[in-house]
């Protein structure tokens, strides 16, 4: 059975696409396009030659995916090991306070979300009714790493960060190729990445909502319809406004007390943090 090198997680909006892309360019990696969702979504639906298909075309190359999702799920990790046990693992994470805030403004594309951003935060529930995404309990890195430092030993996992990554990308990509033990010679095109685009206006929401209703309720079931839909998506959003507002100066103090203590216990299990 042909196995998988190394798999990239991360919490969302922390640039996994970006260090995918990034990779992907190496003669010597293989890894699909998109997300693969295997061992959290579909597992229970498909086998693991299924898996193992996805990556056929890679040949004798150094193959892998990217699945920031699967940095939340405590069994992932488990059902990772049972099949590729010396898999390598790349987790990148940003600032845990601009994270909250990006994953606020994704929402707000994908017409999730429409309160404020402090709105948002304050109150754990959709009127009083539906679940929080997690604008903050996403950012808790130390609590959805500890059970990969637990199944896996800490030489195959690799963790960096996002502002890393654009600060210095050729000093994280060689560590990262040095990691799963390729050529770190190698040139790569890493062309700067745009801020977001966010709705104009209200009718733009409006114009968005419906293809958001319908890709939610599709989620991946059938392939070529949320292909449709999320380039339809991309070119209504491409009419939007590049960029948002900063984030309230009180509220990024807020953010930062919450996460102080947290990022130092980030710290201890794995070298890196954040200074507040």
């Amino acid at each position: 059975m042909k196995k998988v090198d190394f798999i990239i997680g991360g919490a969302q909006k922390c640039g996994t696409s970006a260090l995918a892309r990034y990779i992907a360019q190496h003669p010597d990696i293989y890894i699909p396009e998109g997300e693969m969702h295997y061992f959290d979504r579909r597992i229970n639906r498909h086998g693991i030659q299924w898996y193992l298909e996805q990556f056929k075309v890679g040949g004798d190359r150094v193959v892998g995916e990217k699945t920031p999702a699967y940095i939340r799920y405590p069994r992932v990790p488990d059902a990772i090991k049972a099949y590729f046990p010396h898999v390598r693992l790349i987790f990148i994470l940003r600032d845990p306070v601009n994270r909250a805030y990006s994953h606020y403004w994704h929402l707000r594309r994908q017409s999730l979300e429409f309160r404020s951003f402090e709105d948002a935060i304050e109150k754990p529930f959709w009127f009083g009714i539906v679940k929080s995404p997690g604008y903050i309990e996403r950012g808790m890195y130390a609590k959805q790493l500890k059970p990969w430092y637990q199944v896996f030993d800490k030489s195959q996992i690799l963790v960096v960060k996002a502002e890393d990554l654009k600060s210095d990308t050729k000093k994280v990509l060689n560590s990262v190729f040095d990691h799963l033990g390729v050529n770190s010679e190698v040139r790569v095109d890493t062309p700067p990445i745009h801020p977001g685009v966010v709705p104009r206006s209200w009718f733009h929401y409006a114009a968005l909502f419906p293809v958001n209703c319908i890709r939610r309720i599709n989620n991946y079931r059938f392939g070529s319809l949320q292909v449709l839909l999320t380039n339809i998506h991309q070119y209504v959003l491409k009419y939007g406004k590049s960029g948002y507002a900063q984030m309230q100066p009180q509220t990024r103090l807020k953010l930062q007390s919450i996460f102080a203590s947290r990022n130092e216990e980030l710290r201890n299990l794995t070298g890196i943090g954040w200074d507040y």
